[in-house]
């Protein structure tokens, strides 16, 4: 029978996948071996064991030293906690919507912004003044060359869209944050009407596009990082 602690290991190993070549460091909020062992054996006052808890959720290096320490435990059956099975399973479906999302309506060679879950990274050429509310930024603009880009705990995506005549060149970028360097392993799919219909084995890919729902993700040693969800539209 699988033991708790090892689906606690999944669970957690989703919330803080291991980025290639980066290893988990230690930090001076990180547990000492005593504490890492009393909360093992369900020794500790709750509210101490809870505040470990918390610590165990956001620490890749902490984690890792409790699942070596389980498997030195070989000769006990110590359960994980109930308590720290339930806040690993909220954090997982709190950070699932790792998603990019961009709206667009086009009109001849110029790009409309209707929705954009990112940020712009360089202002594009504006062919007409801007539309909507001056709060909200890119509402309106109008281009032929936008640039987003939107940033999660392991992932950085960029992402540049041109109207190239009657198709629309996407170029995708995967990094990255920490280091500002390319996602190496990366796999860049791309997905319209829910079939994958490219694939790009990097951490950059070039798609030309046509109007329609599109969906991209971003892979990773098998996990999915994020997604990016691209909505070409005809300008009504």
């Amino acid at each position: 029978m699988e033991r708790d602690i090892e689906k606690f290991a999944e669970v957690l190993h989703c919330i803080s996948p291991r980025r290639r070549g980066i290893a988990p460091r230690c930090t001076p909020d990180c547990l000492t071996e005593e504490r890492l062992e009393a909360y093992y054996q369900g020794t500790l006052p709750k509210p101490e064991g809870t505040k470990i808890e918390n610590h165990l959720l956001t620490c890749r290096y902490c984690y890792d030293r409790l699942i070596i320490l389980d498997q030195f435990m070989t000769g006990e059956q110590v359960n994980v906690p109930h308590s720290l099975m339930v806040k690993a399973k909220e954090a997982v479906f709190k950070n699932s919507n790792r998603v990019l999302e961009i709206v667009l309506s086009i009109t001849q060679k110029a790009i409309r912004i209707i929705k954009n879950t990112g940020e712009l990274l360089t202002p594009a050429p504006i062919l007409q003044p801007a539309r909507g509310r001056e709060d909200k930024i890119n509402q309106g603009q109008l281009s032929d060359l936008i640039m987003i880009s939107k940033e999660f705990n392991d992932l950085k995506i960029d992402v540049q869209i041109e109207c190239i005549n009657d198709s629309y060149k996407v170029i995708l970028n995967a990094s990255d944050p920490i280091n500002q360097t390319p996602l190496t392993g990366a796999r860049l799919a791309l997905f319209s009407g829910g079939r994958e219909i490219s694939s790009v084995e990097d951490s950059e890919a070039l798609f030309y596009l046509k109007l329609r729902k599109y969906l991209i993700k971003v892979l990773f040693e098998d996990r999915e990082l994020g997604q990016i969800r691209l909505d070409l539209r005809k300008e009504s």
